[in-house]
């Protein structure tokens, strides 16, 4: 089984133009083993697996670094995470979550597919209390905390300086995913952890709507 994941690490990282010698060497102490894992890959997109805390939360909690240079590895990761997040039917995505430990997110809410390289946050204020799931905590929803406005600055894919700013989802949306890329998850200064009997309860609801 080991040997079959790293056959599939090292074929994905010979398309994206590295080799697995190459990528140990560069990214050192901050490349995951699960880098890459793939689940499915089309003709040139894959679809990762999600890191989740009962199996990798060692790795989830690592600090991501920044991405230096943004070339063909760093073109396809994005292309990949959006494939990953389209099949997981979520709204965000960052690259520790794939095992990939650079400083890369992606969100997509109402159509508009945001691809953050480098992301801060320069400005928040306000306050919202909202249930808050994540992709890598699956099954569990927690009452979180977040700013009402956020606003962030990034890169995009084509090396452009961004700003963009939201509100309510989207700026939970931006802490969240920011969030992730210093190894804190969403549950850590939640104020409480849904029950079981919540989780039923809430559910049902979204069945009947």
């Amino acid at each position: 089984m080991q040997d079959e994941q790293e056959d599939k690490r090292n074929a994905r990282a010979d398309f994206i133009g590295y080799t697995e010698a190459d990528d140990k060497e560069s990214h050192g102490e901050y490349r995951c083993e699960s880098e890459y894992d793939l689940i499915k890959e089309t003709k040139t997109l894959a679809i990762l697996n999600i890191l989740n805390e009962n199996k990798n939360i060692l790795e989830l909690r690592k600090k991501s670094r920044p991405v230096e240079k943004i070339n063909r590895r760093i073109i396809t990761l994005l292309d990949d995470m959006y494939e990953t997040l389209q099949e997981a039917h979520g709204i965000g995505l960052a690259a520790p979550q794939v095992g990939v430990l650079r400083r890369v997110a992606i969100i997509e809410i109402e159509e508009e597919l945001i691809e953050m390289i480098n992301p801060e946050i320069i400005y928040k204020d306000g306050e919202q209390e909202e249930i808050e799931g994540c992709l890598s905590l699956p099954e569990k929803f927690a009452e979180t905390v977040r700013p009402m406005n956020v606003k962030v600055v990034y890169t995009n894919r084509n090396g452009e300086l961004k700003e963009k700013e939201g509100t309510e989802l989207l700026a939970r949306a931006f802490c969240h995913e920011i969030d992730h890329l210093d190894g804190i998850l969403c549950f850590d200064n939640a104020r409480r952890i849904l029950s079981q009997e919540e989780l039923d309860e809430m559910r049902k609801d979204e069945q009947e709507e």
